[in-house]
C-alpha cells in the first residue's frame, strides 16, 4: 500500500501451485497441496500465452522456469480434444440431428458454468463415440436458441433419430446429461487409459494497484491498467483466508515485507464498503441464524459468473439494510451446508426470519428486483 497516498492500494497475489495426480484413469486436483477435486475433467496450457486452464477457468500464467512444452504435451495426452461440433447456423444444426443420439448444448462465451462444464462434455464425447455432441453459442445463433426453447445458459436438449425428446437440462449438470444419453441407449467405448503420473504447475505472482481517481476506481495488474477509472468491480476481502475477490477473479494476498497485509485489507474494505459475512462452517452458519432476526444467505462459487456479477449489488443491500445480516457461502468450501440446504444452482438466496427459513422465498439466479423485494419484506416484517 502506498503509505503517502490513501487513494492507492498496492499489493501482490500469491502464485498458486496446482498438482494433478493421475491414477486408475482419474486425475485428482490439488491447489496449494489441498485436494479440491477427486476427478478433474479438464486441464490445458496455452503455449503462446502460457495460461493454464482447469475446468474451463483461467488459473494464471505458468512460471517461465517450467518446461511449458512438456507440461502442455502431457496435459494433451491426459485430456485429448473432444468430438464436439460447433454449430454456426440452423441449417448445419438440422443436418446433424437427423440420426442417432444427439446432444445440443446452448452456451455463451461469458458464461462461467458453461466453461466449467465444457471439459466434462468433451470427455463424454470421447467416452460415447456413438453420440453426436453439438455446441451452439446462443448469443451468435439466437434464432436457433429461440426456436428450440432454450432460455438460459447452459441448456442441454436431446434428439434420437431426428425426434426431439422431452428431456431438458438447465445448468451445468454433466452427470444428468450422461444419465440422459444412457437412458436413450448410448454405449460407452472400452478404455485402456490406465497411465499414472503426477505433475505440479506453478503460476506467476501478480502485482495489483487499485487507485481511486477523479472518475472512479481503476485497476492495474503487472504494470498494465486493465480496468479504467470508474469501471473497476468491487473488491471483497475474506479476512480469514486473506482472499480478495475482484469481479470474477482474485486470489490470496502475498505476505511481503513491502506492505502490511492488515493495512491492505483495511484499505480495501474502506474503499469498497461491505457488510457481507463469509461463512466457513455449518456450525458458524447455524449460530448466526439462531442469534439474528433477519438473515439472507447467498450460496455462491468462485467459478460462477452470475455470482460475481451480483456481488456488488448484495454489498449495497448489506449497507442499506442494517437490520439484516447478509451471509456468503462458498458451496465448494462448505459443501456440507450446501448439500444440507439442497442448493443445486448458483447463485441461490435463502431468507431466514427468527431462525426459520422462509418457505417459498428462495431465489435461484441473479434476479436483482426479486432479491431487493425479498430483502425489503424481510427487514420490514
Amino acid at each position: 500500500m502506498a503509505a503517502d497516498n490513501p487513494n492507492v492500494i498496492a499489493f501482490e497475489m500469491e502464485g498458486d501451485s496446482f498438482t494433478l495426480k493421475k491414477k486408475g484413469g482419474k486425475v485428482e486436483f490439488l491447489v496449494n497441496e489441498q485436494s479440491m477435486v477427486a476427478e478433474l475433467a479438464g486441464a490445458k496450457i496455452d503455449r503462446e500465452t502460457r495460461t493454464a486452464t482447469f475446468m474451463g477457468r483461467d488459473a494464471g500464467k505458468v512460471d517461465p522456469t517450467q518446461d511449458i512444452e512438456a507440461l502442455a504435451s502431457l496435459l494433451e495426452s491426459w485430456y485429448p480434444p473432444g468430438r464436439v461440433h460447433h454449430v454456426h447456423d440452423e441449417a448445419d444444426f438440422d443436418n446433424r440431428k437427423g440420426a442417432g443420439i444427439v446432444v445440443a448444448k446452448f452456451s455463451a462465451e461469458w458464461c462461467g458454468p458453461c466453461k466449467q462444464v465444457a471439459p466434462r462434455i468433451d470427455a463424454m464425447s470421447l467416452k460415447y463415440p456413438g453420440v453426436k455432441f453439438l455446441h451452439i453459442d446462443g448469443d451468435k445463433v439466437k434464432s436457433l436458441m429461440r426456436r428450440e426453447g432454450a432460455s438460459c445458459y447452459p441448456t442441454f436438449l436431446f434428439w434420437k433419430d431426428g425426434e426431439k425428446k422431452t428431456n431438458k437440462i438447465e445448468g451445468a449438470d454433466a452427470d444428468q446429461v450422461e444419465a440422459t444419453i444412457c437412458s436413450l441407449g448410448a454405449e460407452a467405448a472400452p478404455t485402456e487409459n490406465n497411465l499414472e503420473g503426477e505433475v505440479t504447475i506453478v503460476v506467476e505472482r501478480d502485482s495489483y494497484v487499485v487507485e481511486k481517481e477523479a472518475a472512479g476506481v481503476s485497476l492495474t495488474v503487472n504494470g498494465k491498467k486493465v480496468v479504467p477509472a470508474g469501471k473497476c468491480p468491487a473488491l471483497e476481502v475474506n479476512r480469514s483466508t486473506r482472499k480478495v475477490t475482484i469481479g470474477r477473479g482474485g486470489g490470496v494476498i502475498f505476505a511481503s515485507e513491502n506492505y502490511n497485509i492488515e493495512e491492505v485489507m483495511n484499505s480495501i474494505e474502506a474503499m469498497f464498503p461491505n457488510k457481507v459475512r463469509h461463512v466457513h462452517s455449518v456450525e458458524e452458519f447455524d449460530e448466526i441464524v439462531k442469534n439474528n432476526a433477519n438473515v439472507v444467505a447467498k450460496y455462491s462459487a468462485d467459478w460462477c459468473g452470475p455470482c460475481h456479477a451480483i456481488a456488488p449489488f448484495v454489498a449495497e443491500l448489506s449497507l442499506k439494510h442494517e437490520n439484516v445480516v447478509f451471509l456468503h457461502i462458498d458451496v465448494d468450501a462448505v459443501k456440507a451446508l450446501s448439500q444440507r440446504e439442497e442448493v443445486k444452482a448458483m447463485p441461490t438466496f435463502d431468507f431466514w426470519k427468527d431462525g426459520q427459513k422462509q418457505s417459498g422465498q428462495r431465489i435461484r439466479g441473479g434476479d436483482r428486483a426479486k432479491l431487493q423485494e425479498n430483502v425489503q419484506a424481510l427487514g420490514e416484517n
